[in-house]
Order: structure tokens, then sequence, then C-alpha cells
């Protein structure tokens, strides 16, 4: 709701900004029931000629009437209620002022109207505060706020209550007030710096600000923090307090033009303009596709909204190379991390982000010791710069794989030493691990960095039949291996074979004297070589497609929370392992580790293999249930064909971990492990479904209804009562006297058989493959 006194002042201001008006000022005024008119001309006799002006109670529209149109339009209009005002020229003195103001109002307790809150968030009291500029001391302020009085409830009291309130006669004070409510229109380029007082910046800090030409809440907002530390060479410290007061306010910029014209004088700055260009790669560097420039103008942060040089510093950016137009709009380019730099605002971070990172003398600790600070704080300092990706991100992949020191890094891809400084910022001051001749056989390696390579390493290379090898210890193992050793051979051999070698072709490598200097690279996953638990190895190139070939065969994703022996896995494909010179399961074990890795596969002592949740005790209780009472050794010998276990090992298992159920080398079970009736119901009900179950199938059939199944099911007394026989990982119904005879009858008596309709299960039982 506009008030009467802001009516007026909306008027005047009407009359001042047209020309139609010259000389005229505003004699009467009437109030009807939605405006206030007022009525101008160039004296008061002279009013009734010239136009009305009438201001809308609810928006404060200004609207022109001639004195024939108020009449048709206003019914309520009443040339006896004119009230005319004496001084058009100082509303403080008028009968506005009088009749509005100075007159007490009848207000029965005063107590009531005071508002004694604490203001933070940004509220028309804080203009109040503009009082300090007018002459008055922000201790009268002070005053004033703790007394609860506030420029909503001062012209609710009137003077009188205001002097009740405040102590004293203060006219001029209170006068002074109205100036501040009744002669402008209360915006973000009105409210005085020292509203920032209660926010926590002391009076003596704004008394500065003033002096720097600060005076105004909007100025200090359209500053970027960034620069005002440089820009008036102030401690960081007091700059954090100042911003953070500002942060607390809320603040909210609106137009006018005072705000435009202290941004006409922002953006003669280099700083500030730097600032803004950040900020528009900003928002083009967050989106996924190109972007229009006026979406930019509408995204940008409310303090930089007023810049009216938007189109000159994109097309800047474009010179520069940080941004491009495409036909669908701007979109941000891949630049390099030196050009990104130079081209962020200058403030204390930036500046330090740049001489670490592009100059090659300087370190964290020469900062530090610089600064007088500890290195790690120059760490933290300077990772609050936030870098996009840039063109010098392509190197991670080869970073974090291979191993590099800033020389090999700078002549292979041909890199100034700032992007090693940078890439090792990135990666945590690590590099890869492997050698960087193994790029060479990197397929993703681009030609260009290989030949860099090549000529880095052209003096450790040797040549020998047309092959060039890298004068590397692990290089040339590799080569002598693959043509010397493709049986599996004692490392004891490999050594000596391998002097041998170095003394034929290189003359000034030296001789390998420990032989675990050999045994080491030639045991690295990376290395082409398989080998046994009796110190044999043998060359193989473990990522030929025939090795894959076997892998795929073997079909290993099946086997599901089981612990194996790779013996199990060796027998049950023998003769694969013979085509592919697999010699034993220590062989076969160390293959699968070098190439079958897979989240949930564990490569235990071999020859054991874990897959998933494998319980090695588990699977031994549920043969004790199945076969007890039983001999140890027996048992042992029963586990050893079921999961290809060691039976020495496993003996020494049973005999530790069960020594409670062994009497006399015979593992039995004490206790009636025998079914109820019940149970005998139950799980006769629920297999009688099929005459053949894979155990992995009766947990899961279990589980859909909810029903437990007990570790003793599989106890030959208890599979005898629900009608079925058990085997390894299956069990088969006793209408079969074996599982020979169950397959004669339902697979192999017929002419075909159709293998894309059989359970894949079932060709890894050995009856069947048998």
């Amino acid at each position: 709701m506009i008030n009467l006194s802001k009516a007026y002042n909306k008027a005047k201001n009407f009359i001042a900004k047209s020309d139609e008006y010259n000389d005229c000022g505003v004699y009467f005024y009437v109030e009807l029931n939605k405006v206030y008119a007022f009525f101008t001309g160039i004296d008061k006799n002279n009013c009734f000629d010239k136009k009305v002006l009438t201001v809308n109670k609810e928006g404060g529209k200004v609207n022109q009437f001639t004195m024939r149109q108020l009449t048709n339009y206003f019914y309520e209009y009443d040339y006896d209620k004119l009230i005319e005002i004496n001084n058009p020229d100082f509303l403080g003195n008028n009968n506005l002022i009088k009749e509005d103001i100075f007159i007490a109002k009848n207000v029965d307790d005063l107590n009531k109207l005071l508002d004694f809150n604490e203001f933070y968030k940004f509220s028309e009291n804080d203009y109040i505060y503009n009082l300090v500029e007018m002459g008055e001391t922000y201790r009268t302020v002070e005053k004033i706020r703790k007394l609860g009085l506030t420029l909503q409830n001062i012209p609710l009291i009137g003077f009188d209550g205001f002097t009740k309130v405040y102590g004293k006669q203060k006219k001029k004070l209170f006068t002074k007030i109205y100036e501040i409510l009744n002669n402008k229109e209360l915006n973000g380029s009105d409210v005085s710096i020292y509203a920032l007082i209660p926010r926590g910046v002391h009076n003596l800090l704004c008394d500065k600000l003033v002096e720097l030409g600060i005076d105004k809440i909007y100025k200090l907002y359209l500053i970027p923090r960034e620069i005002f530390a440089t820009k008036f060479n102030m401690l960081v410290a007091t700059v954090n307090t100042i911003y953070d007061a500002l942060e607390k306010m809320d603040f909210e910029l609106s137009t006018n033009e005072n705000v435009k014209n202290y941004v006409e004088v922002l953006q003669k700055d280099k700083s500030y303009c730097k600032i803004v260009k950040s900020e528009i790669h900003k928002i083009i560097s967050k989106s996924d596709k190109p972007i229009k420039p006026l979406r930019i103008k509408s995204e940008i942060c409310n303090r930089f909204s007023f810049v009216t040089i938007i189109n000159d510093l994109i097309d800047e950016l474009i010179e520069e190379g940080i941004i491009s137009l495409t036909e669908v709009g701007l979109k941000a380019n891949l630049i390099r991390l030196k050009d990104y730099l130079n081209y962020l605002p200058d403030n204390d971070v930036t500046k330090l982000a740049r001489k670490y990172f592009l100059n090659n003398e300087t370190t964290l600790q020469s900062l530090g010791n610089e600064l007088k600070v500890s290195r790690e704080y120059v760490r933290q300092i300077i990772n609050k710069v936030t870098i996009p990706t840039v063109y010098e991100h392509k190197y991670i992949k080869y970073f974090t794989k291979y191993e590099f020191n800033s020389k090999s890094f700078s002549e292979i891809f041909n890199e100034e030493t700032y992007v090693y400084k940078f890439l090792l910022h990135l990666c945590g001051k690590k590099t890869g691990t492997i050698k960087i001749e193994y790029m060479l056989d990197d397929e993703e390696v681009e030609d260009e960095y290989k030949s860099r390579i090549e000529e880095y390493l052209k003096d450790k290379f040797l040549f020998i039949n047309g092959e060039k090898i890298y004068k590397s210890k692990v290089k040339l193992l590799e080569y002598y291996m693959k043509h010397n050793v493709t049986k599996l051979t004692h490392v004891d051999d490999i050594k000596d074979g391998f002097n041998q070698f170095i003394d034929q072709n290189i003359s000034d490598f030296g001789k390998i004297e420990n032989v675990r200097d050999i045994e080491s690279p030639i045991s690295d996953d990376n290395f082409p070589s398989l080998k046994t638990n009796r110190h044999q190895y043998k060359y193989v190139d473990i990522k030929s497609e025939d090795t894959q070939k076997l892998i795929t065969f073997m079909d290993l994703d099946r086997y599901k929370d089981i612990e194996l022996s790779a013996k199990y896995l060796f027998d049950l494909h023998f003769e694969y392992m013979k085509e592919f010179d697999i010699e034993n399961e220590y062989v076969l074990h160390n293959l699968l580790k070098k190439t079958y890795c897979k989240d949930g596969v564990d490569y235990q002592r071999s020859p054991y293999i874990n897959f998933g949740k494998g319980d090695r005790k588990k699977q031994i209780e549920e043969l004790i249930y199945e076969y007890a009472p039983i001999d140890v050794a027996d048992l042992a010998q029963k586990y050893s064909e079921m999961y290809g276990a060691l039976v020495k090992t496993i003996k020494v298992f049973i005999e530790t971990e069960f020594k409670s159920i062994i009497n006399g080398q015979i593992v039995s079970l004490v206790g009636n492990h025998d079914f109820s009736d019940d149970e005998v119901n139950l799980f006769s009900t629920i297999l009688s479904k099929k005459e053949i179950w894979f155990k992995e199938d009766i947990y899961e059939e279990c589980n859909k209804i909810n029903v437990h199944v007990p570790n003793n099911l599989f106890a030959w007394q208890n599979m005898e009562k629900v009608g079925f026989h058990n085997a390894s990982n299956y069990i088969y119904s006793n209408n079969y006297e074996s599982m020979k005879d169950y397959l004669e009858k339902n697979y192999f008596s017929k002419d075909f058989l159709d293998t894309n309709l059989l359970d894949r299960r079932m060709i890894y039982v050995v009856v069947f493959s048998n």
C-alpha cells in the first residue's frame, strides 16, 4: 500500500522527468477511493487548466487526466475536499507533514508497537542506518534499534510517541527519519554501508569503506570478493569479515540509475571484467549442449546481471579461444591449463596457483617458506582454484598406469614441465607403476607417442634377428623366455641361460647373481609367463586368443559360493589341458590368476580358488551329514574327489576343525539328526516337483516360500526318507538305481540330444561327461 507521502514523491518525480510540466508544481491534492489525485500548475491559481496526476494506492502507478476526464472517471471526486499544499518544494514543512506526521496518533499501548527483534536478514529497517550519512552517529542508530523503534512503527506512533520512547525532544532526528521514508524510493541503492554493523562489522571499518567510496551496500555487493582484497589492499581476514556480514544480510540487488552508473564504472576495471568472463565461462562449461547468449544473461549471478558489455566479453572469450560459437550456440573449448590460469582474475589464490603450476622451480615447500606457512596450507589454498576439464587431462590414463619422471613425460608427450607437475597434483603425487617400455605393446597408446618412446629409449634397445628389444631386465627376460623357455623350467636354469644370453649380446649389462632378481619380474602378473609351486616357469602369451578361448570354454562364471582346487578344473577339462599345454593344477591356477580377474573371485594359496562366499568348513559339514559315520581318511578322499583338494591337506583340516566329533579316526554325529515326520512331509512335497535338483536350486526354491534348508537335509538317512539319492552338487530321485540310469533313460536312449534345451550345469556332471 502506497501512503500519501510516497504518492506525493511519485507525482513530483513524474513532473521532474517530463518536458510537458516545465515550471509546474503540485499545489493541491485529494484522497479518493483507489488513488491520490495531485493538481498541477504554474501556481495555485493556475491549477485547474493543467493535468491532474493520480497515483494508485496499491501499486503506485502514475496516470494523467484532464479535469474533465477526472470528473467523468472518478465519480467520488469532490471539489470541496481539495487540500492545499503550502510548500510544494519541501515536503518536510508542509501541511502533509503536519497532518500525517507531527500530530501524535492515538496509540493506546506504545510497547505493543515496538520491535525488539534482532534483524539479520535485509529489511526496510536497515535504511535507518542512512542517518549516519545524514550526520547522526552510529550510536544514535543503535539506540533507536535497541529501543524497538523501526521504520515501520515510527509513522504509527508519531512524533509524540517517538519522543516518549526515545526520551528527548528530537525533532531534527525525527525529521531526518521522515526524509528517509518520504523523500526517497527505498531500494538497493539507498541502504547505508553502516547497516553491516549489527552483522559483525566494526563501525571504524565501515568508516574505512566510506573513505574508499563504498558508502552503500549495493556497491559492496557489486564488487566481487575475489578482487576486493587486491583492489583495496585489505587483509584476507578483513575481507572475509565484510563479505560474511553481507551474506548474512541475504541482500538482493534492485535496478536503478545509481546501480547502473556504478556498474559502468566497474566495467572499466580489467580485473572486474575477468571475473565476469569467468562467470560466463562457468555457465557455458556446465552445459552439456551449446547455449544461447540470452540464456547466459538470464542465468548469470544477480550481481553481474547489470553488466552492459556481456556481448563484448563473450566476443573476447571467443577471440581468446576459451569458448567458441557454433550454429546452435556457445560451447566451452578444451583449453590448456596455462591459458585457463592466465585467464582467471587476479587474486591471492590464482596468483599462487600460477606461481606453483607454471613455474618449474617452485614447490609447495618453497612457496610455504616464502609465505611463512606450511606446505599443506599452500596446497589447500591452491585447491581452492576450480579447474575444469582442460587439455592436459587427456594424459591421466597414461599417467596413472605407467611410471614417468619429469624428463620422460615431457619428451614422450612433447609437453612443458608444468604439465607433469599438474598431473602429479591431480593424482596425489603418484604416477603408475608399469615401466614405460610396456607402452610400446599397449594398443591404446597412439603411434605418435610410441615413436617418441623409441626415440627416448634409442640407446637402450637391442636388435636381434630384426626384433627390437628394450635393454631393460624385464624386456630382455621376456625376449629370452619367448625363444628359449617354452616348457616348465626351474628358475635357476632360467638364470643361467639368461646370463649366457646377456654375455653373447650385451657387453655392459651386467651378470645376474641373485636368482631373486630373475624370479621377481617373471612372477609379476603383467609378465607373460606361468609358474608351478616348485619355482618352475615357462613363457606363455597370456593375452593370446588361444588363452581367452580356453577361459571361455571353462565357463567359470557358473561357479557360485564354492571353494575349489584348480585340480578339480584341471581334471574336469583334462583333454583341453593337454591341448593347451597346461601341465598341472599349479600352472592352471597361475593362468587363471592372470587372466580371469573378477569381483568375488579370490585366488588363495595355489592351487585353491574361492568363488564368491565359498566355505571349506561348510562344504565338509555337508559331506559329514551325508556319510557319517565315516573314517577321517575316507571323508578327506570324498572331499578331494568332489572339490579337487589334496587329501593330506583336507585330512589335517578335518582333524583340526572337527575334533569334537572324531572318535578313533571315525567322524560320527552325536544325537538324533534324523528328520521328523513333519520335515519329511515338507521336503517330500517340495522336492517331488522334479526328479533331479541342483542343490543351489533347492535353496532358491525354499527361499521363495520362506522355508529354511537345514544342514542335515543331505544326510543319507534323510535323503532316503524324502525319496532321493545324494551326489556332489545335485540330488536325483531314488526311482533310479544310479545317475547313469537316470541319464540313460532321460537323455541317451533317444535318437537326438538337443543341447540348446539342456541345463548347461548337466554337461559338467562327471557321469554325464564320461
